[in-house]
């Protein structure tokens, strides 16, 4: 990235606030939704993948990490922020985290599953980037490595404002779609009282399609990809279904 981009894309929810972010999101409004992420990747992992070594790319607060080294996975991961990274090794601390960009893979190793949560891959708006991740990720896996990629259906997106207040934090966040295609705004404004906290700023995210994406990782090597609809097993995504949630499981034989 270039020092321009770095200043662009240095959004305070991930880098300066992000010691807070835990508190409206997995112990806020979203923990239900990262126990149901959880409960997928490892149905997934135990049905297809050949170990229970998984890296997870774009880790964040290391939410995923800790829920699933609570299930005998042995982890590892990375994120962009520092920030993040010091969240997550505080959570996480003998688990082996770095402050890496997913399109240059910082790890040496291979692991049996790489998963990519909350929308990660949104961020990166070229199509090289996407094309070196998901070759990056093809050659990180064993054989029979499973790879989870969550993503967004443009299309489908509503741009409804949603709230969320308690007594220690209001958040409210909105989707702008923008005027290009594929394009929008995750819009997000959050204040917590008590540390002085109150800012709005917009997230600009990227949207290819899962298709596109799809066959963008069969192109990197993966045989077989299937997209699910908001991490249910049982439902394959549809886009005319109204779902705006496609979880991509790809493959490598």
């Amino acid at each position: 990235m270039t020092r321009k981009e770095k200043t662009r894309d240095d959004y305070k929810l991930v880098t300066t606030y992000a010691y807070l972010a835990d508190r409206m999101y997995f112990f806020g409004k979203q923990k239900r939704r990262y126990l149901r992420e959880r409960d997928f990747i490892d149905k997934v992992m135990c049905k297809f993948a050949p170990g229970k070594k998984i890296i997870d790319a774009g880790c964040g607060t290391g939410i995923h990490i800790k829920l699933l080294r609570e299930l005998g996975y042995k982890m590892s991961g990375f994120d962009l922020r520092r920030e993040m990274v010091a969240v997550a090794k505080k959570r996480n601390p003998s688990v082996k985290i770095v402050q890496r960009d997913m399109r240059n893979f910082p790890l040496k190793w291979r692991a049996d599953g790489i998963i990519c949560m909350y929308g990660a891959v949104n961020y990166l708006e070229t199509e090289k980037g996407l094309e070196k991740t998901f070759s990056h990720f093809f050659k990180h896996l064993n054989h029979g490595g499973i790879v989870i990629i969550d993503t967004r259906e443009w299309a489908n997106l509503d741009e409804k404002i949603y709230r969320w207040h308690t007594d220690e934090y209001t958040l409210v966040k909105r989707w702008i779609k923008s005027a290009k295609p594929m394009e929008s705004v995750y819009r997000v404004f959050f204040t917590i009282p008590s540390e002085g906290v109150m800012e709005m700023e917009d997230h600009k995210q990227y949207f290819q399609g899962p298709l596109w994406l799809k066959n963008k990782m069969l192109e990197a090597g993966f045989f077989k990809v299937d997209i699910y609809d908001n991490y249910n097993l049982n439902k394959s995504f549809i886009k005319k279904s109204g779902g705006y949630l496609p979880v991509l499981v790809g493959e490598k034989d």
